[in-house]
């Protein structure tokens, strides 16, 4: 979180560089290439069709910029807090590039309480990507 470069490898994502950041809303920056689009897509101004208001409820979140090392994409996010239909969501927002390719995505995030402290038997088996 202290905006220095860090290297990450996973068997979903490959070799990643990136760094991290807490920001405040007025004083977001993008790391990447990108047009104004992008920027307003980030700072959940806009959903990814662009016609559609949103907006985060806090003034400060944290910023993600990462290049894979074997992929040839780079991945902006930002992530935070909305309002949907009523209720607080935990949000990331992803702009991908690879070449002229660039995908802009929201993950929703639905809080279900507390986790149970893991077992030693847990192993993580249940994570997405493995340990």
């Amino acid at each position: 979180m202290n905006w220095t470069e860090a290297e990450h490898s996973d068997r979903f994502f490959g070799t990643l560089r990136g760094k991290s950041r807490l920001f405040q809303h007025d004083k977001f920056e993008m790391e990447g290439p990108g047009p104004e689009e992008d920027r307003i897509f980030l700072m959940a101004e806009k959903l990814k069709d662009l016609t559609t208001d949103s907006k985060f409820l806090d003034d400060e979140h944290i910023q993600s910029w990462g290049v894979s090392q074997n992929g040839g994409w780079t991945v902006e996010q930002t992530w935070g807090f909305e309002e949907i239909e009523g209720k607080r969501y935990y949000t990331r927002r992803f702009v991908v590039r690879k070449g002229d390719q660039v995908q802009r995505v929201r993950m929703v995030y639905d809080y279900k309480g507390p986790v149970n402290e893991p077992t030693k038997s847990d192993d993580n088996n249940d994570l997405a990507y493995g340990d």
